[in-house]
């Protein structure tokens, strides 16, 4: 396949082999033996000839042409085994061609093999590595969180044995660090003697100490108990709660709490323990130190999340004493993922809409109908206002949807991708953007007389699974055969 690859991307003018070299790396790096990889080489060199110039609009990046046509779709190159001597090709242009160095790392600290691996970390020693790199495998930051987005976790038992070997036999605290990062974004309890074996005097303990208790390592409680009686109690709290269950490590929380609460008001890792107790625990530290969350409004969202009536009370009673509008950070989940809501929640803060602030409320609408709550946030007339001041639009009003529709039907003869691309039409194919019945709106436009494009573009949105139920999608689809019939 390397050669059938490769002849056939020979024939192909200047342009479109660039077009197409991002596949032809890839079909490369999966079959090219030892004696292909003169290709393999000749193939990345290439990719010189792609601009890696940043695109940016204003203070956004859009990222270079190189990154979209090359480095990005190479990202998923490790679903697939790749031949070592490939890797082997990947990491001598790395190491020695210093104007691609970014790009082939980029690629290369995905593969999940050894020498893919340790290669990046050694080309990188002292430099920190990509921005992810940094990510533990606990806490708000957690790798784990960006798993989809970030492929860079070692799942291979030889990529993880040459790792631990790196951490226990290097001297470089630096190439210690970053292998530890890697082997621990995938530990389980079958790592739980090797990280009880990191001692305390090893720059790593603290790294493995909160993997153990990621482990609910019930011998982990006198050290992070410990750890909570520091001066900086804070970055170990949502750990301590996996050991919630050990009363000594509970009162170390609890004791420990307005400390790591007040000491400074962007404390992400206090504010979010609610969230990582136990009802009964959160309805304790919320009873126990009231006066420290009323004075940090940052970590209000963190009781509102917990669904408690407590401190769904707490909240309202808080709100309605301030003078000014809500906390700009009520609503705001630049801390973690978009969270949830439910109709509970929405019901709890909905008395008190005036007083959040018209930014508080356009987050608010984008978490409603992320949440399938579009109707309540077009109830309420919540918008979401652009750093312009301009309206994004969050949800489809009827009339929105059928013009979408038509411009659909209109691109039907260019393909379905013409029609993905249709101005609002991949709102239809988001049910929880809909303030509206799809089904009877589809049987009421696709009409007595439907044409061909129409029932295309309906037929698109039953497979999409739009509709809200098999049943309302077979009721359209037998619509749509009964028109054809007639």
């Amino acid at each position: 396949m390397a050669s059938l690859a490769w002849q056939i991307w020979n024939r192909l003018d200047d342009p479109e082999q660039l077009e197409a070299l991002a596949h032809l790396v890839w079909a490369l790096a999966r079959c090219a033996d030892a004696s292909a990889q003169d290709k393999l080489e000749a193939g990345l060199l290439r990719a010189r000839e792609i601009s890696d110039e940043e695109k940016v609009e204003g203070n956004v990046h859009h990222g270079s042409e190189r990154h979209w046509k090359f480095i990005e779709p190479l990202r998923c190159l490790p679903r697939w085994k790749i031949t070592t001597a490939s890797v082997k090709t990947i990491v001598d242009l790395a190491t020695t061609q210093a104007d691609l160095r970014g790009t082939l790392l980029y690629i290369l600290r995905h593969i999940d093999q050894p020498m893919a691996i340790e290669s990046y970390i050694r080309i990188l020693e002292g430099k920190g590595g990509f921005i992810t790199d940094a990510f533990g495998p606990v806490g708000p930051h957690s790798v784990r969180e960006w798993r989809d987005a970030f492929e860079c976790i070692p799942e291979e038992d030889d990529t993880r044995e040459r790792l631990w070997q790196i951490i226990g036999e290097e001297n470089n605290e630096d190439i210690r660090r970053m292998a530890f990062r890697f082997w621990s974004r995938n530990v389980s309890l079958k790592d739980l003697e090797r990280l009880r074996s990191i001692k305390r005097t090893d720059p790593l303990f603290d790294s493995a100490l909160k993997c153990r208790l990621s482990l609910c390592d019930t011998e982990a409680a006198d050290a992070v108990i410990e750890k909570l009686q520091t001066d900086d109690p804070a970055m170990w709290l949502l750990s301590a709660a996996k050991l919630y269950g050990n009363p000594k490590v509970a009162e170390a929380i609890f004791s420990s709490f307005d400390h790591a609460l007040t000491k400074s008001d962007f404390n992400e890792y206090a504010r979010w323990l609610p969230l990582h107790l136990p009802p009964n625990g959160a309805r304790r530290l919320l009873r126990e130190h009231r006066a420290a969350f009323e004075r940090n409004p940052r970590s209000w969202t963190s009781l509102w999340r917990t669904e408690l009536p407590e401190a769904f009370e707490f909240i309202q009673s808080s709100l309605q004493r301030r003078s000014q509008k809500g906390s700009d950070h009520f609503f705001s989940y630049t801390d973690s993922d978009p969270y949830p809501v439910s109709q509970v929640m929405l019901d709890a803060i909905e008395p008190l809409l005036d007083r959040f602030s018209v930014k508080e409320k356009g987050r608010l609408a984008r978490l409603a109908v992320d949440s399938g709550f579009a109707s309540w946030a077009k109830e309420h007339s919540l918008q979401l206002v652009g750093m312009k001041g301009e309206l994004i639009p969050l949800w489809l009003t009827e009339a929105e949807a059928v013009e979408a529709l038509n411009q659909a039907v209109a691109a039907v003869p260019n393909g379905e991708t013409a029609v993905w691309e249709t101005n609002l039409f991949y709102n239809l194919e988001d049910r929880r953007r809909l303030t509206f019945d799809l089904p009877s709106l589809l049987q009421k436009w696709v009409g007595s007389q439907p044409p061909l494009p129409k029932l295309t573009v309906a037929g698109r949105n039953v497979v999409a699974g739009v509709l809200l139920s098999t049943q309302t999608a077979l009721a359209t689809v037998n619509f749509e055969k009964d028109n054809i019939d007639q």
